[in-house]
């Protein structure tokens, strides 16, 4: 398990979220032959469901993800697909 969190910045597009924070320790820790997102589980401490922004979904797929689960501040749990949250996804096969 890795776990990442958002790093804000006043320019916001060198701010960092945590799937991809916790996807760069997963890439400083583990083996090549085991880097691999089985599941990513996205916590928001508010009342609405915080999904992954696109660059995210983007990294996710190109490290296999196939599931992710959201748990918003009310406790409940949706579970997606990741095709269905980045359909037609490209990755390295397409390199």
């Amino acid at each position: 398990m890795h776990v990442g969190c958002n790093v804000e910045n006043a320019s916001y597009g060198l701010s960092m979220c945590a799937e991809r924070n916790a996807i760069a320790g997963m890439v400083a820790h583990t083996d090549p032959d085991k880097r691999r997102v089985r599941l990513a589980v996205i916590v928001s401490p508010d009342s609405a469901p915080c999904f992954p922004c696109g660059a995210c979904r983007q990294v996710l797929r190109e490290f296999g993800c196939e599931e992710v689960a959201v748990l918003d501040g009310s406790g409940n749990v949706g579970h997606y697909p990741l095709d269905a949250l980045l359909p037609h996804a490209f990755g390295l096969e397409y390199l």
